[in-house]
């Protein structure tokens, strides 16, 4: 059995983060969607059945990534990538070619033939996730009969500064490559910045992990836990303009540098040459 042993630091700016809570507890049960039909109407309102995962679910689960904020969501399938470390999503039984992804309603570039792999989308800086499962052609082509999922960031201008820090170090106890049960295996951190200027909005985010991998099964020769590196920069620049249009200008960079072995032991076969290695980087 595998155990994950986690310890967290997380700096904020207090007086933000004071009013942010109080915002919350002030948000209404209805809250907006967009994906259904591209314009934003009240959940209850909006003719697509929409699921939302919202911005409190992710921090209560502590989901870094898209990937770990699908998990247990009915209807949806995540399924190992052939030949890479990472996760593809099924929905109502069609493949990963037949799922939109977006962020902020623009479509996400797949990195492996026609599959995205979400473990790529860091949760920093997310404000809600939106699904909706069942063909919606109509609106984002052939590509989405099975469903979309689309990322919605968070856009809450602030009149000061912000920001956000986060630090941890984990275990997988029996788990761990080194043996050593309490052995920090895992590393990450997280960072969001948000500052105002005049017209100006700007906001930074970062997400860098680090791992030596697990191994479950040390009986097989291959792991379930690649290790590596994954990282994740973005920069977002927000023009109001006037009270009624705004520009937006933003670039994101992704990075991973991951190994794992994919094989099990053959024998007197070089297992150096059985090492998977995998490089992608997205901007």
């Amino acid at each position: 059995m595998r155990f994950f042993l986690t310890t967290t630091l997380i700096l904020v700016n207090s007086s933000v983060y004071a009013s942010e809570q109080e915002a919350i507890s002030k948000i209404q049960l209805d809250p907006f969607v967009v994906t259904g039909t591209r314009s934003q109407k009240a959940l209850s309102d909006t003719p697509v059945r929409t699921e939302v995962i919202t911005k409190e679910q992710l921090q209560n689960h502590n989901a870094k990534t898209v990937a770990e904020a699908l998990k247990g969501t009915p209807n949806i399938l995540l399924k190992p990538i052939h030949g890479k470390s990472g996760f593809e999503v099924w929905m109502q039984g069609l493949s990963s070619d037949r799922v939109k992804v977006l962020i902020d309603g623009l479509p996400v570039s797949a990195t492996t033939g026609s599959s995205v792999d979400v473990t790529q989308i860091s949760t920093v800086g997310v404000d809600r996730i939106e699904i909706v499962k069942g063909a919606t052609s109509a609106l984002y082509g052939s590509s989405a009969m099975g469903g979309v999922i689309n990322v919605i960031t968070d856009k809450t201008s602030l009149t000061g500064p912000h920001y956000a820090l986060s630090i941890e170090s984990g275990s997988f106890a029996e788990d761990n490559p080194d043996g050593e049960t309490f052995s920090p295996a895992f590393r990450r951190l997280s960072a969001t910045g948000v500052g105002h200027s005049g017209d100006w909005n700007g906001r930074l985010t970062a997400d860098i992990s680090d791992s030596d991998g697990f191994d479950a099964t040390p009986e097989n020769w291959s792991t379930q836990g690649a290790r590596g590196q994954r990282s994740t920069v973005g920069v977002d620049l927000v023009w109001d303009k006037t009270t009624s249009s705004e520009y937006t200008f933003g670039l994101e960079r992704y990075a991973e540098d991951l190994k794992s072995n994919l094989q099990d032991n053959v024998g007197e076969v070089d297992k150096q040459n059985q090492i998977g290695r995998h490089k992608s980087y997205q901007a």
